[in-house]
């Protein structure tokens, strides 16, 4: 009884890789080091360069899930790269196109020399964050115009281009890749991070099939979580240790700590934005079209320099008619 479905898994996946044959890169990427230039918990990430794009220095993004032990989870995988060719937004990190690594699938994008936003945070690199957050907000309602939820929205799955815009990336893969309960080389994979799941992804009611899936509403709380991000520097309920302690907090309506603002207005703003994306409810959430409509009315333009510890007052300084903030120890 089993042979004829896994032919027929088989088969459907051969007829996917088919329709893939132009985003196959397999001929054009080449490797100077087989250095492992970062892994997270779902892949491992190499540093290549594709002959198709003039050399270009690319991420292959090798994903842990095994095309022949896992067929059903691949032709998913493969499915959502499919559906990422076809997303063309300024905000929106592009696919070049993909790469087997004997049989672990990789997908192929441009080399992102200032990383991610975490990254940037992490490191005090300054950042306008009114315009990342109006770039992080315009990529995600794109996703929601093509029907494309994301999943596991955070800062350290957007991308910083050369020009210091934001791109997302890594939308669905998490999803796709929790589908599989068992991955190669031992680790396991939830669909999403706890600091950014909204309180119904935690909350599973058994008699509704819909329940604990992601959806349009849960891409926008965790936007509310980047935003708090973009304007703290910090990640999501910076006190708790572990996702246990995180997940309590969430189903019990506790919300980030407000940072202090000193009565600034960009602060508040800012947080007013987080807000209005931690709604309990999540047919009474904005969209991502409203929340893209309020970022566009601020007349602030801020830059912030995330602090190395606890900040403790925020200073404001006007350079020319922009106003810009920072926190300051």
């Amino acid at each position: 009884m089993t042979r004829p479905t896994r032919c027929n898994s088989q088969d459907e996946l051969d007829e996917l890789l088919l329709s893939l044959q132009e985003l196959n890169l397999s001929k054009s990427i080449s490797f100077r080091t087989n250095y492992m230039q970062a892994h997270g918990g779902f892949c491992d990430v190499f540093m290549g360069y594709s002959s198709k794009h003039g050399e270009m220095r690319v991420a292959v993004k090798r994903l842990r899930i095994h095309i022949l032990h896992n067929r059903d989870v691949s032709k998913m995988i493969f499915r959502e790269l499919k559906i990422w060719s076809t997303l063309k937004h300024p905000n929106v990190l592009p696919l070049l196109g993909y790469v087997m690594h004997d049989k672990y699938p990789c997908s192929v994008s441009q080399w992102m020399v200032n990383g991610t936003v975490r990254k940037c945070l992490d490191n005090s690199v300054a950042l306008d964050i009114l315009e990342m957050a109006r770039g992080i907000a315009a990529g995600l309602l794109h996703l929601h115009q093509k029907g494309v939820i994301h999943s596991d929205l955070k800062c350290d799955n957007v991308f910083v281009s050369d020009e210091g815009h934001p791109l997302l990336a890594d939308f669905g893969i998490s999803r796709v890749m929790s589908a599989s309960t068992t991955l190669t080389f031992g680790s396991s994979c939830t669909a999403g991070s706890a600091r950014w799941m909204a309180k119904e992804l935690l909350m599973v009611a058994w008699d509704d099939p819909n329940s604990g899936k992601h959806s349009k509403a849960t891409d926008v709380w965790a936007f509310g979580m980047v935003v708090y991000e973009l304007a703290t520097g910090l990640l999501p309920y910076p006190d708790l240790r572990n996702d246990l302690q995180v997940s309590m907090a969430i189903i019990s309506d506790q919300f980030p700590r407000r940072p202090p603002s000193d009565n600034n207005v960009c602060q508040h703003f800012m947080w007013s934005i987080c807000e209005m994306c931690w709604v309990t409810m999540p047919s009474d959430r904005p969209d991502m079209d409203l929340i893209c409509s309020v970022l566009s009315e601020n007349p602030w333009n801020q830059i912030y320099t995330p602090p190395r510890r606890s900040p403790s007052t925020l200073e404001i300084d006007t350079l020319g008619s922009k106003n810009r903030c920072k926190w300051i120890t």
